[in-house]
């Protein structure tokens, strides 16, 4: 069974901006109706798949381990993909 957004969530998962200083690229992930989207530049946007934990899942771009600073707030995320691991990416 997947996980859910919860409401509690979508407090925690609102609009932010992510850099890859290694990819020089920047993700925009946001809430949508309960849903976490996921965002490049003006393309479409995918909605993201909870595996377990903050790890989150797009099927065409990976996994998204989200990581937290010592009082809870998301500082960024690792993205993993196909035989890329653990890219970072920082808030904005």
């Amino acid at each position: 069974t997947p996980l859910t957004h919860s409401s509690a969530a979508s407090d925690v998962y609102k609009r932010q901006d992510y850099y890859s200083p290694e990819l020089d690229v920047q993700y925009m992930l946001e809430m949508d109706e309960g849903r976490l989207m996921f965002r490049i530049k003006d393309r479409e946007a995918r909605e993201m798949t909870a595996m377990f934990g903050e790890t989150f899942e797009t099927p065409d771009w990976g996994a998204f381990k989200f990581k937290r600073d010592s009082e809870g707030d998301i500082t960024g995320f690792l993205l993993s993909s196909g035989r890329v691991r653990n890219v970072l990416f920082k808030r904005q």
